[in-house]
């Protein structure tokens, strides 16, 4: 009698929650972050938002950590950074995120060894260890999904073919 309670006991233990589950995108936008943390961006409401799921004393907390400011045009090729300086507490401490034109697959970065970069409904996100990294530093491409160069840059930039980066970038 006590084996088959044991086992009944055991049968409806709680099984751990996969923190990236619980994030408001579809599976493909999910950056899974060695600390088992995940993260994504996602384009909503004329917004840009980061989410991070992750999991603090026992429980996933689920938050938004980034975002536009304002209205952001959606389907338009943008960029954004917000990096850290000192203990984040986190094995990560920058993230460079923003909206993509259709046709556009991946974004990716010179110099910086990220994680992420996948286009999902328009949002990408990169994540990236390195602290304090400023807007000088961004060197990005936006791929179509044949590896071809679609836009390049510098820095922070909205670029469309309405209109397009300054001079230097495609």
């Amino acid at each position: 009698m006590l084996l088959l309670i044991a086992s009944l006991v055991g049968g409806c233990a709680v099984r751990a929650v996969d923190p990236a589950t619980l994030l408001p995108v579809k599976p493909a936008a999910v950056v899974r972050l060695d600390d088992g943390a995940a993260a994504a961006a996602l384009a909503r409401d004329g917004r840009i938002e980061v989410w991070v799921a992750r999991r603090e004393g026992g429980e996933v907390r689920v938050q938004s950590i980034a975002g536009s400011g304002g209205a952001v045009p959606l389907l338009e090729d943008r960029v954004h950074l917000a990096s850290h300086g000192g203990d984040t507490g986190q094995a990560w401490s920058t993230l460079v995120y923003g909206t993509a034109e259709p046709g556009t697959a991946r974004v990716q970065l010179d110099g910086f060894e990220g994680l992420g970069g996948q286009v999902v409904d328009g949002a990408w996100l990169i994540v990236l260890r390195e602290k304090d990294v400023t807007s000088a530093q961004l060197h990005w491409r936006f791929l179509g999904s044949d590896g071809s160069v679609r836009r390049e840059g510098s820095g922070l930039r909205t670029c469309t073919t309405a209109a397009p980066c300054p001079t230097g970038s495609r």
